[in-house]
């Protein structure tokens, strides 16, 4: 899976050469939310990403990120057994999505859906265990971006980056894209 989405970010590349004046670049500082089912415990990690597009039609953009975790969380998870809270700290170390991305836009903003799919790994630890998370699936979200140049935007999103029935990981995204 992970050879998919290095060859759809490298397919991303290779078609700047077609179209110059539809490509652009980018990155985010984003915060992202973490919760299990099975646990009342939420942590809160970041990540900067990088972005890279391109605008296929009109209207429709593939777009391809990768993120890095700078930030871990930690957070007390009580142990069922004995009743002790355990601090247990959470890291997310990188993440790769592609996306389909529809847009609306005028002069000043543009109002944008994210729809693809995200492979992403983390880590958690406490003082009896450790466990590695290797998740992946459908990834969704909605943003705005305002113009700053022509050719700068000044993005804000809400994206649901990966989830499944044990857990969730969403948040807010802030970054900026230029357009070449």
């Amino acid at each position: 899976m992970k050879k998919l989405l290095l060859a759809a970010a490298l397919s991303t590349f290779a078609c700047t050469a077609l179209a110059d004046d539809r490509f652009y670049a980018g990155g985010n500082v984003a915060f992202w939310n973490y919760s299990e089912g099975s646990q009342d415990v939420q942590f809160n990690v970041s990540s900067a990403e990088g972005v890279v597009g391109f605008n296929v039609w009109k209207m429709i953009n593939i777009e391809g990120r990768l993120g890095l975790g700078f930030e871990g969380s930690t957070e007390s998870i009580s142990n069922t057994q004995d009743g002790l809270n355990i601090p247990t700290k959470l890291t997310l170390d990188n993440y790769a999505s592609v996306y389909v991305k529809p847009e609306l836009k005028n002069d000043t903003a543009t109002v944008y859906a994210l729809v693809g799919f995200t492979s992403a790994t983390a880590s958690t630890e406490n003082a009896s265990a450790e466990r590695d998370l290797d998740v992946s699936g459908l990834s969704w979200g909605a943003g705005m971006g305002f113009f700053v140049t022509d050719n700068a935007l000044v993005n804000l999103e809400y994206r649901k980056l990966v989830q499944d029935s044990d857990f969730r990981f969403d948040g807010f995204s802030l970054g900026f894209t230029l357009g070449f």
